[in-house]
């Protein structure tokens, strides 16, 4: 599957077993990729508790979105954050904390905003 589409084969694909996903985008706006996170759990950031923290590979943006049940809130996520990064996976440290990784290399950690 890509998203809700069938992949190869690209129609009357098997879907049985799989999950489905509660929400897909096109690649407009330099979006290409989305790239898996986590639920926030933490405390740095209470405003997030909650919520699916994910980004995007081409435009670096993290997103953040919120299932009710079977059904997302939004049909679009917030965009939290954009960023340079080429993001391509996710941590979270053991108080619940996230971070967010860099295909340069780089792993940082998602903060509160500075005033």
């Amino acid at each position: 599957m890509e998203g809700f589409h069938c992949y190869d084969p690209t129609e009357n694909c098997p879907t049985r077993g799989l999950t489905r996903p509660v929400f897909e985008y096109g690649h407009e706006k330099d979006r290409c990729s989305i790239i898996g996170g986590y639920v926030y759990r933490g405390k740095m950031i209470p405003s997030l508790r909650g919520i699916y923290i994910f980004g995007d590979y081409c435009s670096g943006e993290l997103f953040g979105i919120k299932r009710e049940g079977a059904a997302t809130i939004r049909s679009e996520p917030d965009v939290l954050l954009k960023t340079r990064f080429r993001i391509s996976s996710f941590g979270e440290d053991e108080a619940d904390e996230l971070y967010v990784v860099d295909h340069g290399g780089g792993v940082y950690r998602i903060s509160p905003s500075r005033p």
